[in-house]
């Protein structure tokens, strides 16, 4: 009997050591939709390790177009989205999709060209002015690839221009907004450009910053957390702590200082700012 039960124990003991381990519990974790040019400039990943050092949440970075990322997140596939879509922001928020929107940060549009400036539009205050200018001198102008922000908004402002623009001058570069930088630069030519890209130039490079600060030009990002009570699986508990580190005063000024080989800014902080866009009060908290 004695040993038919040691027969049993050791029996017991070997199943026990070969029986897979208990699942370890879930990492918590938040789902953020970036818009692409924001998630491409490396801040949100760099705020996103300070969180996560903080407060031992993963944040799961995914880069989506604005639209796409308010449409996704209105099916519950998110926790938060980070986005520049003013209309299709107030719009799901007051369809109950999100449950608030706040102001993170902004940054602009500016007019880029060489040092030379043939056109003279440097320190120009009105960017149709600038674009008027160069039309009339034929200086070169490359434009990006179709469906780029800086596209959109370069064809925004020549029809406010009244102006078509046309080769040779007109350079359709056909590539994004740091391939068009890298067309200009050898070409010597002007283009509009999303700041966070523009940033990137060499203080003593072939271009420069020519013209920047108009309002107009300003892309405002807000964040909007979904409506834990119409998808009740979003950790929203950790979707809020993620907004409210970034509005604060820790994550305002890591955005402040957000680095770029030039020393020049890629972005402003938010807080307190005014909304660029007049559906910007909507139901917004700060």
């Amino acid at each position: 009997m004695a040993a038919a039960g040691v027969v049993l124990l050791v029996s017991m003991s070997a199943f026990f050591a070969g029986a897979p381990a208990p699942a370890a519990v879930a990492a918590r974790e938040v789902r953020l939709l970036v818009d692409p040019v924001l998630a491409g400039s490396g801040l949100p990943a760099e705020l996103a390790r300070a969180f996560e050092e903080a407060r031992g949440v993963r944040v799961r970075l995914q880069a989506l177009p604005s639209k796409e990322a308010l449409e996704l997140g209105a099916s519950g596939e998110a926790d938060l989205v980070w986005v520049h879509a003013p209309r299709l922001e107030v719009q799901y928020l007051n369809q109950g999709f999100y449950l608030d929107r706040r102001r993170i940060l902004y940054t602009e549009h500016v007019l880029v060209g060489p040092a030379a400036d043939a056109a003279g539009v440097r320190g120009q205050r009105r960017v149709v002015l600038a674009f008027r200018r160069i039309a009339q001198l034929r200086a070169p102008f490359v434009s990006p690839g179709d469906g780029s922000p800086s596209f959109e908004l370069e064809q925004e402002l020549w029809k406010k221009a009244r102006i078509t623009p046309r080769p040779p001058w007109y350079i359709r570069a056909g590539v994004d907004p740091a391939g068009a930088l890298a067309v200009a630069a050898s070409q010597g030519a002007y283009l509009l450009l999303d700041r966070s890209v523009a940033a990137s130039l060499p203080a003593a490079g072939p271009l420069g910053i020519l013209v920047e600060g108009e309002h107009s030009l300003r892309r405002e990002y807000h964040v909007l957390a979904v409506n834990p009570h119409r998808f009740p699986k979003v950790n929203h508990d950790d979707a809020r702590a993620l907004v409210e580190f970034l509005l604060s005063g820790a994550g305002q000024e890591q955005i402040r200082r957000f680095g770029t080989p030039s020393g020049r800014p890629a972005f402003f902080p938010g807080v307190g700012k005014a909304p660029a866009d007049p559906e910007g009060s909507g139901k917004e908290t700060r």
